[in-house]
């Protein structure tokens, strides 16, 4: 599944029942429900969240599998340095 790539701050307008929501830096994910009930100020918005933990596997499965690639391209792209020892070895 696919989250919203929100900046900070920035205003979304989610759904009511079974929004998810995955931080991006650790990828825990919300399930998250939300009610419009009365008050007394006129009409007030009820939270309920809960951990969803299969889509919380797979975000951060994605990221670790995201984190290695990156790593295995870094390492085809750039060059193995020498060492100091085969340089003075002539």
């Amino acid at each position: 599944m696919r989250y919203p790539d929100l900046k900070d701050n920035e205003w979304f307008i989610p759904v009511r029942k079974a929004y998810r929501m995955a931080c991006c830096d650790c990828g825990l994910v919300h399930e998250i429900d939300f009610k419009l009930v009365p008050h007394k100020s006129g009409k007030g918005i009820m939270i309920r969240a809960r951990r969803h933990n299969r889509a919380t596997a797979a975000v951060r499965r994605g990221m670790r599998d995201g984190r290695a690639k990156q790593e295995q391209e870094a390492r085809t792209k750039t060059p193995k340095k020498l060492r100091s020892k085969d340089t003075k070895r002539r």
